[in-house]
């Protein structure tokens, strides 16, 4: 019986607590488990980590991609396909590596099998393209909302050492000085002046 690989990623994990990453393994762990009761599991994962950016460097991936081409795993099981990349010429690449492996298909919990064998890797490709699609206009939209927060005067997220989140009868964001941070920030600033 052939070892089953595990790939699970999540974009951003600010606070790195790996809960995404947790969630997608347990649910990967049950689908392969499923599919091949019994097999050996091997995990690889990259936190905190985009899988849309060529310049970005996933341990974990690298690590998976090493394991198929040497052998070492029988199967592929992921979330979903975007987890692997979001990229398409790195999924064509995966695709490469698989069916040289024998690796006929990738198993996602969202969306079942995706086939990857020569004369079957339609839906792979187009879905590699609409991962990178996505994965783009998440970006423009991020963009716009914090130049929109910038505009009218609003923080756009995260923790500041100094100051404090309070919201409008709104509902709407703004920061202001917390009282003790901010004497703490003032001491500082005094001795390097």
């Amino acid at each position: 019986m052939g070892t089953v690989a595990i790939y699970a990623r999540a974009s951003v994990d600010r606070s790195e607590r790996r809960i995404s990453v947790d969630r997608q393994l347990d649910r990967c762990a049950v689908l392969a488990a499923q599919h091949w009761p019994g097999a050996p599991q091997r995990t690889f994962c990259d936190n905190n980590l985009s899988g849309s950016r060529p310049d970005v460097a996933r341990p974990g991936y690298d690590a998976l991609l090493d394991a198929i081409r040497t052998g070492a795993v029988d199967q592929l099981v992921a979330h979903e396909q975007s987890r692997l990349t979001r990229q398409p010429p790195q999924w064509e690449a995966l695709v490469v590596a698989l069916t040289r492996a024998g690796i006929g298909e990738v198993h996602t919990v969202l969306k079942g099998a995706v086939p990857v064998a020569p004369g079957n890797r339609l839906v792979g490709r187009v879905m590699s393209i609409i991962d990178a699609n996505e994965s783009e206009v998440v970006s423009l939209r991020a963009v716009a909302a914090a130049a929109h927060l910038a505009g009218t005067g609003r923080p756009n997220g995260g923790r500041y050492y100094g100051y404090r989140r309070v919201y409008d009868s709104d509902g709407r964001g703004r920061l202001e000085p917390h009282p003790a941070e901010a004497a703490v920030v003032r001491r500082i600033v005094e001795a390097l002046e």
